[in-house]
């Protein structure tokens, strides 16, 4: 996924590190989204128990 970003970046190496600090927290929202549907399985919970927890 491209980063866009409003805001000028300096060099090549901070919007590397930018870009890749960002790719990291997509994986992790990833397997949080994973692991939550997993656990609203086993638990039986629909969307709407877990919107009012």
């Amino acid at each position: 996924m491209e980063l866009e970003t409003k805001l000028p970046v300096p060099d090549r190496e901070t919007r590397k590190v930018i870009e890749n600090n960002f790719e990291q927290i997509e994986s992790t929202l990833s397997r949080v989204e994973s692991i939550t549907e997993k656990l609203q399985k086993a638990l039986g919970l629909t969307d709407d128990d877990l919107k009012n927890l």
